[in-house]
């Protein structure tokens, strides 16, 4: 029981930091943009039905607008700090991941050698 707390706590970390930063990049940007608005003018297709194509647009726009502005944050100290502590939620669910899996496979093969 005491294993799954850092676990919960991470999670709901990365919850918050996941939709504070969106929502930092939406009022950033005043609105969802092209990929919300009209997706097929981007890639100059046509109309983007559900399914794999448009997903492939969808991660493009994603990576391309990350690539774009990633390197641009120098807007003081406050965007720093916001960075920082996303950054820090994201790698405390990281090494809780590998915490968790590491020990449910350890677990697994002693268990496997040694059933009593």
């Amino acid at each position: 029981m005491s294993g799954t707390i850092p676990a919960l706590l991470s999670s709901v970390a990365v919850m918050v930091a996941a939709f504070a930063l969106f929502i930092w990049a939406l009022a950033k940007q005043g609105n969802g943009g092209p990929l919300f608005t009209n997706p097929e003018e981007i890639e100059g297709i046509g109309k983007l039905n559900p399914g794999s194509m448009l997903g492939w647009v969808m991660v493009h726009c994603i990576t391309s607008g990350i690539g774009g502005w990633a390197g641009g944050t120098h807007e003081g100290p406050a965007v720093h700090a916001a960075v920082f502590f996303t950054a820090f939620a994201f790698f405390i669910s990281q090494l809780c991941i590998g915490i968790i899996a590491c020990g449910i496979v350890g677990g697994m093969d002693l268990a496997a050698l040694v059933p009593k």
